[in-house]
């Protein structure tokens, strides 16, 4: 797991009101099916 970036979540929540963190990350699982299915 990776941690991409953060977010501002009071911008987000507009969007979603449900948000619970300000932390987007992106899972191993994730990474790879990009390497999989999209390569370069």
């Amino acid at each position: 797991m990776i941690e991409v970036c953060r977010i501002d979540v009071e911008l987000y929540k507009i969007v979603t009101p449900d948000i619970q963190t300000d932390i987007v990350i992106i899972t191993d699982e994730r990474i790879e099916h990009i390497r999989d299915h999209h390569p370069i």
